[in-house]
């Protein structure tokens, strides 16, 4: 039994949205307030949790937009993967299907809330907000009795959660509320077994009320004071007794700390990340004597070092009790977390809109999926955060375009973008991420920026023999060639930026030569120099710029490009330190004044500009 859907209608910030869930791991990604706190809170309102915290719907859970405050909201969850067990606890509201011959059941549960203004509150008596909880096969539903509903509760880990306080001794305490619900505590109450934890205490009862100590200043308090205060044939005396001890006051002084093998660590304070393994511990043993094992996890990165997280995921992510399997849903801000678990199994949560990934309703195929889960590494899983994703095809353009967006007053990191470096092939299968087969665009703007490959007739004399350049090509040839590119990649909402010519690194050396020729030269110099002084510094530049005044008196443009490409295309010089030293070399023009963001836009190559602009949503204001 699993929670198959969530339908959620005028809830914070959801309008109305359908959530569709699988068994086993689900972890929902997304940046801050996009909704997933949302998704989990709707969940624990209509199931509550373990642990028995109460909540109540607020005026503020209704949604609000235009049109002002909602007056009613709806959360359903749906149940699918009932076996006979199960389907026998909540055989009055269940529900049944007809699939190929085979009926299964599902378990329909839901919360209608509604609210009146406060103007209409006539008496105290008469409630502000009215919230019913139903279940059924049909829309009218039926009052889900107590004990029905206590099977479908939740294990519910907040966020940023206090372990220490979670594990101590104290009334209700999570431990003593683990170890009451073991199948076989009700035999721990019988007083005539001397082997029951009850039988126990009351025999350290006894032998405390009879230690030495304690009979000695009873005797003292009786003969030297207490019997001088009463009348001689007075039988009255003093008697201690222990307060008597019950099985779940016994539970509740018990705590849970952390040790090693010769409990040396016992007294020594831990940090929040390895105390925070301990308490999900603790609720994943609690887990295997549930009808419903449903846990509920926000944020379980809180705390953890990477590796430590990739550790829990792998524990997650495999059957934790294989008689009762445990449904995860998890949220996550971590990009270790997200690229650890398998792609079909997230779920983008984006501006109150749910977008999983599983594969009826993405454009990824099987092969995609299978070459994701091997390169969608940590690096590239921030593209599940942002609210516009570039991607390039090599670490040179991963350092030189953020560098460009600046210059151009368009930093990546004011407008929510994630450059991903996907390598030489695989855009499509990237893109495909954000396309869906159920007609829905995300609004989430991904550019591919990529290489024509069409090397200009200049370059022929470093190129092979057998390379096509240029003018091996018809003007249709090389349009087709394009097409074809953005075709593979191209739909709401990905959009190809496909070079001018060739590469990045010479469509750039063809409008901002000299630029690209000084960041070459200093490449070259910081190659063979760890130390480079300013005077240096300045002498280098000085020489690359007299270098290319003589370029131009006897090369065409297409000449003195190809030319200051070419140590790049033999590797005589780093792409990489090339576009770091070119990254900084704008942005030094701009501090001192001799580019602005108006003119490096003109010299740019447009694709360039276009996709910067498609990402951080620039419309030319």
């Amino acid at each position: 039994m699993y929670l198959s859907k969530v339908m959620i209608e005028k809830f914070r910030k959801f309008d109305s949205e359908v959530i569709h869930f699988q068994p086993g791991l689900n972890l929902l990604v997304g940046e801050n307030d996009s909704g997933k706190s949302a998704v989990i809170d709707a969940i624990r309102h209509v199931l509550g949790t373990r642990d028995n915290e109460w909540q109540r719907i607020t005026v503020d859970d209704f949604h609000l937009d235009s049109n002002g405050r909602a007056k009613k909201l709806r959360i359903e969850c749906r149940f699918d993967g009932l076996n006979e067990e199960e389907a026998g606890a909540f055989l009055e509201w269940l529900g049944v299907e007809d699939e190929q011959g085979s009926k299964t059941y599902y378990l329909r549960l839901w919360l209608e809330a509604t609210r009146k203004d406060e103007s209409d509150v006539k008496s105290r008596f008469d409630r502000l907000i009215t919230v019913d909880i139903k279940a059924g096969a049909d829309n009218e539903g039926r009052r889900i009795e107590a004990e029905a509903r206590d099977m479908l509760r939740a294990t519910y880990l907040q966020p940023l959660r206090d372990a220490e306080q979670g594990l101590a001794a104290r009334k209700g305490s999570r431990l003593s509320q683990i170890l009451y619900a073991h199948g076989d505590i009700k035999k721990q109450e019988d007083k005539d077994d001397p082997e029951t934890i009850l039988s126990i205490m009351l025999q350290a009862n006894k032998e405390i009320k009879e230690h030495p100590i304690i009979e000695g200043k009873l005797g003292s308090l009786n003969t030297n004071f207490f019997r001088k205060f009463t009348l001689s044939d007075d039988p009255i005396s003093a008697r201690v007794e222990m307060a008597p001890p019950s099985l779940k006051g016994i539970l509740e002084s018990l705590m849970l700390f952390l040790a090693d093998e010769n409990d040396l660590l016992e007294d020594t304070p831990h940090g929040l990340g390895i105390n925070n393994l301990l308490f999900m511990a603790v609720e994943l043993l609690l887990l295997q004597d549930r009808s419903l094992p449903l846990l509920l996890i926000e944020e379980p990165e809180a705390h953890l070092h990477p590796q430590l997280q990739m550790r829990l995921i792998e524990f997650l992510d495999r059957p934790i009790h294989e008689e009762s399997p445990v449904q995860v849903l998890m949220t996550s801000h971590s990009p270790n977390v997200a690229s650890k678990v398998d792609l079909e199994r997230l779920v983008i949560v984006h501006h109150a809109q749910a977008f999983p990934m599983s594969s009826q309703f993405t454009k990824l195929d099987k092969s995609d999926y299978r070459f994701l889960k091997h390169f969608l590494d940590v690096s590239k899983a921030n593209l599940f955060f942002a609210r516009g994703v570039l991607m390039v095809e090599g670490p040179s353009e991963q350092i030189l375009l953020p560098a460009i967006a600046e210059c151009l007053d368009r930093p990546f990191t004011n407008y929510g973008v994630s450059i991903v470096n996907v390598g030489h092939v695989g855009f499509f299968r990237y893109a495909h991420i954000f396309q869906r087969t159920d007609s829905r665009v995300m609004d989430i703007r991904v550019a591919c920026a990529t290489d024509l490959d069409v090397p200009p007739d200049s370059a022929k004399r470093f190129l092979s023999s057998e390379r096509k350049t240029k003018s091996d090509f018809s003007d249709e040839q090389i349009e087709e060639r394009r097409s074809k590119i953005e075709s593979r990649a191209n739909g709401n909402p990905v959009k190809t930026f496909v070079s001018l010519q060739w590469t990045l690194e010479y469509d750039i050396a063809l409008t901002l030569a000299v630029d690209v020729h000084i960041a070459n030269e200093l490449a070259r110099l910081f190659s063979k120099q760890a130390e480079v002084n300013s005077a240096l510094w300045f002498k280098t530049i000085a020489s690359a710029i007299e270098q290319y005044e003589k370029w131009k008196q006897d090369k065409t443009v297409d000449e003195m490009a190809s030319s200051i490409y070419e140590p790049l295309f033999r590797k005589t010089i780093s792409k990489v330190e090339t576009a770091q030293q070119l990254a900084s070399w704008l942005k030094i023009k701009k501090v001192i004044g001799q580019e602005t963001a108006e003119s490096l836009r003109q010299k740019l190559p447009q694709y360039i500009v276009d996709a910067i602009d498609y990402v951080t949503k620039y419309s030319g204001e």
